[in-house]
Order: structure tokens, then C-alpha cells, then sequence
């Protein structure tokens, strides 16, 4: 799923932003137009659970996945970027992957606002094929402002799952590198009442 998959998924920066405030983890770029981030994950903390002859990935504080998508953890975190900088491409580099088996990842329910959550059918454009999902550890789900500073949310994922195979891995870490361009980002909202930390 790419960063702007996840923008369909879910509209503006607002949206995002009242699904991940709970759980942001902000930091900081300062000035540099490259910069590495290190996001770790505790092992004995991420967990499986089973229905039936599937499963479902847990790990304390992310938000869920899409519906119909496999229903597999994502850690939202805020960054402050330069100001007149945007983000160009991010790359992400796992550390200390394990194998956790050969399994079939569940399709994510519809959660509602107000009411019980839905079973909802395997989303086709990934079930159907045989590429790893998430697509990459981190991904850009989109960027915003914030009382004047410039902000980006940034998706990284403590595990994946090959649909093809059923292999599902997980990473102790996940090395995140935004590399930043001078300009605005296009459709750029205003991200209001969240703190980020400089």
C-alpha cells in the first residue's frame, strides 16, 4: 500500500489525525535535508491472535489496519520537518527481522464510530496478489502544518506478511530516512490541537 493509498483511505490530514493522535510518537529533523530515525518495537509485545485457521497481528498503541485489508499493525509518528521543505521519498531499512511462521492474515473489520464492528471482504488488489504487505516498513501517509511548522505522519509497520507464501516477519527496529526537497506539499491542510515536539 503506498502512501497515497492511504490517503483514499483516509481524506486530509484531519481524518489521519483523529485516527492516530492517541498513539503519535513525535520527533524531530532540525535542519538536515536527510535525516534517520530509529523506530523500535519491544518482541514481547507484538501478538497473535487466532480465529480459527487465521490471524491477526496486535501491538500496543497502533492503529489499525484499512478493512479487508490483512489486519496487521501500523505505527503512526509525527515529524517536524524544515520549514519550505517537503518530503521527497522515504526509505526504510528493518533491523533485527525474525520469522514468526507461515500463516494466513485475516481481513481487518470495518470499525464503526458509533456501533459494532463488521466482517468485511478481502480486499483483491492484495489478497489476489503475491506481493508483501505492507508494501515497504514505512511509508508517508501524508503532511500537514501545525501552528507554522511544518509537519509529516510517517507509517511504519513492525511486521509484514507475503500473501503468496503466508511468510510472516517481524523487525525488532525499523530505520526510517526522510529525504526532504525545498517546496510545499501539494493539497498541504492544517493539522490542528496536536502537539508535536521539536
Amino acid at each position: 500500500m503506498t502512501g497515497r493509498t492511504f490517503m483514499r483511505a483516509l481524506p486530509g490530514v484531519a481524518a489521519l489525525a483523529a485516527l492516530i493522535a492517541p498513539t503519535l510518537r513525535p520527533v524531530s529533523l532540525g535542519a538536515a535535508p536527510h535525516r534517520t530515525e530509529e523506530v523500535r518495537f519491544e518482541r514481547g509485545a507484538l501478538r497473535l491472535e487466532r480465529a480459527g485457521e487465521e490471524v491477526a497481528v496486535r501491538y500496543p498503541g497502533t492503529t489499525p489496519a484499512p478493512a479487508g485489508a490483512p489486519d496487521l499493525p501500523r505505527l503512526a509518528v509525527w515529524v517536524e520537518i524544515p520549514a519550505g521543505m517537503r518530503v521527497a521519498a522515504v526509505r526504510a531499512e528493518p533491523v533485527g527481522v525474525e520469522e514468526l511462521g507461515v500463516v494466513r492474515v485475516r481481513p481487518a473489520v470495518e470499525r464503526q464510530v458509533d456501533g459494532p464492528e463488521a466482517e468485511a471482504a478481502p480486499d483483491p488488489a492484495i489478497y489476489g496478489g503475491g506481493g508483501a504487505y505492507p508494501a515497504a516498513w514505512a511509508e508517508l501517509a501524508t503532511e500537514g502544518s501545525l501552528r507554522g511548522h511544518r509537519v509529516a505522519a510517517v507509517v511504519v509497520a513492525p511486521a509484514r506478511w507475503e500473501v503468496a507464501t503466508g511468510r510472516l516477519v517481524a523487525a525488532s527496529a525499523v530505520k526510517v530516512t526522510l529525504e526532504l526537497e525545498p517546496g510545499e506539499p501539494a493539497g498541504a491542510e492544517a493539522v490542528e490541537r496536536h502537539r508535536v515536539v521539536r
